[in-house]
């Protein structure tokens, strides 16, 4: 069901983060973000993305192009933003874009964006993407041994114990 911005009442909204910026992923970014008066999270690295339809890829994905979002908080690798009393952590994560970014939240969750599905990694052949960041990218994860619930930007959860299992496969396919 789709909700509209005027029906969610008087709420709080502290953040619109984006582990990335293809279109896909940042196309209601400008409307979420002038609602709230909240800037658009993403890594310094992905602003181009919030102002240039060539490395959205809005033609492609959408058929029209975005509007440019200029109100920008921008972000470092291992940044840390609370949410309440929720700690995120910024994992910086690039290849599949120049600042592709995993948000960990609590040391739990990893919203992985599209660096790392179940059983998949990101594009590494549109503008911006870079095969050997990904390698470089999958080897700096593959020495992470923890039991996170991973949520990807498209397709089923899975865990990072899953995750990493088809690293070791996928990085000899980058």
């Amino acid at each position: 069901p789709v909700i509209e911005l005027e029906d969610l009442g008087d709420i709080e909204v502290q953040y619109c983060l984006a582990t990335h910026g293809h279109a896909d992923h940042i196309k209601n970014a400008k409307t979420i973000t002038d609602h709230f008066n909240i800037p658009l999270t993403l890594h310094k690295d992905e602003a181009i993305y919030a102002q240039d339809d060539s490395y959205n890829l809005s033609h492609y994905v959408l058929g029209k192009e975005l509007t440019k979002i200029d109100n920008l908080n921008l972000l470092n690798d291992g940044d840390s933003l609370l949410f309440f009393d929720h700690k995120i952590e910024v994992l910086h994560t690039p290849g599949h874009t120049l600042g592709s970014v995993m948000y960990l939240v609590d040391d739990t969750y990893l919203f992985s964006g599209d660096t790392v599905f179940k059983n998949a990694i990101g594009r590494t052949d549109l503008k911006g993407s870079n095969p050997n960041q990904m390698k470089n990218t999958i080897d700096k994860l593959l020495l992470i041994d923890k039991n996170w619930q991973v949520y990807a930007g498209h397709g089923d959860s899975t865990n990072w114990q899953e995750v990493r299992e088809s690293l070791k496969y996928l990085r000899r396919l980058v």
